[in-house]
C-alpha cells in the first residue's frame, strides 16, 4: 500500500534563484549526486556516481576550487557533516566576492537510517552558522512546511517501530488523507518546519 505522497515543497532552490534574480553562472553543487544547477555546474559529492565531477568531502574542499564560483548549493548535506561551519567555509572560499551559496536542510525530518545522520537545524542555528563563515545578506524561510512535516513523520513511523506496523502504517494514511488541505496552504514561520532553505552573499568588499 503507498500513502499518499504528502511531501510539498514551499520554496525550491531554484525558485529561490530565480525570484531573488540570481543567475547560476559557475555553480559548484556540494553534495550533489546527479542533480545540475545551470549548464555551468561542477558536481562535487563524498561518493562517485553518474554526474558526479569529483569525489571529495565537503569539510574538505580541495583548495583548487577555489577559483571564483558565482554560486554554490549544499542541498540535504548540512545533517551529515561532523563539522558544518567547515563546509560552510569551504563553499565561502569557492565563492567569488558577491557569490551566492543556497542551503537546504531538515529540521523535522525522520533520521536516514543508511548513514550517520548527525543533525538538524533550526532557522537560528542556520543563521548563526552562515554568519560565522561570514556571510552576509542572509535570507531562511521554510522549504517544507510543519503540515507536510507531521503527516511524514507519521507515515514513516511504520518502517520505524517493530511492532504494530500496520497500525501506524493505517494511521499514516488517515493523516495523509487529512493532511492534504493543511498542505496546500502557504506557510512562512520560521519558529518551526521541515526543512529550511537559506540563501546568502559572500562580501563583496572584504
Amino acid at each position: 500500500m503507498n500513502l499518499p505522497s504528502v511531501i510539498r515543497k514551499q520554496v525550491t532552490i531554484e525558485q529561490m534563484a530565480s525570484r531573488r534574480g540570481i543567475d547560476w553562472g559557475r555553480c559548484l553543487n556540494i553534495g550533489s549526486k546527479d542533480t545540475h544547477y545551470g549548464p555551468s555546474c561542477f558536481n562535487l559529492d563524498v561518493q562517485p556516481g553518474p554526474g558526479v565531477d569529483l569525489v571529495a568531502d565537503a569539510q574538505q574542499i580541495p583548495a583548487d576550487l577555489y577559483t571564483g564560483f558565482d554560486t554554490a548549493v549544499l542541498s540535504a548535506v548540512l545533517q551529515y557533516c561532523q563539522r558544518p561551519g567547515d563546509a560552510l567555509h569551504g563553499a565561502w572560499q569557492a565563492l567569488k566576492p558577491g557569490g551566492w551559496v543556497f542551503i537546504d536542510a531538515p529540521f523535522l525530518q525522520p533520521v536516514c537510517p543508511d548513514t550517520p545522520d548527525l543533525y538538524r537545524f533550526t532557522a537560528d542555528g542556520l543563521h548563526y552558522l552562515l554568519d560565522a563563515a561570514g556571510f552576509v545578506d542572509i535570507t531562511i524561510m521554510p522549504s517544507i512546511a510543519l503540515p507536510s512535516a507531521l503527516a511524514f513523520q507519521v507515515q514513516q513511523a511504520h518502517e520505524m517501530v517493530p511492532t504494530n506496523r500496520w497500525f501506524w502504517k493505517g494511521l499514516g494514511l488517515a493523516v495523509s488523507v487529512l493532511a492534504q488541505p493543511a498542505i496546500l496552504v502557504p506557510w512562512s514561520q520560521v519558529e518551526t518546519a521541515g526543512a529550511f532553505l537559506a540563501v546568502a552573499r559572500r562580501p563583496v568588499a572584504e
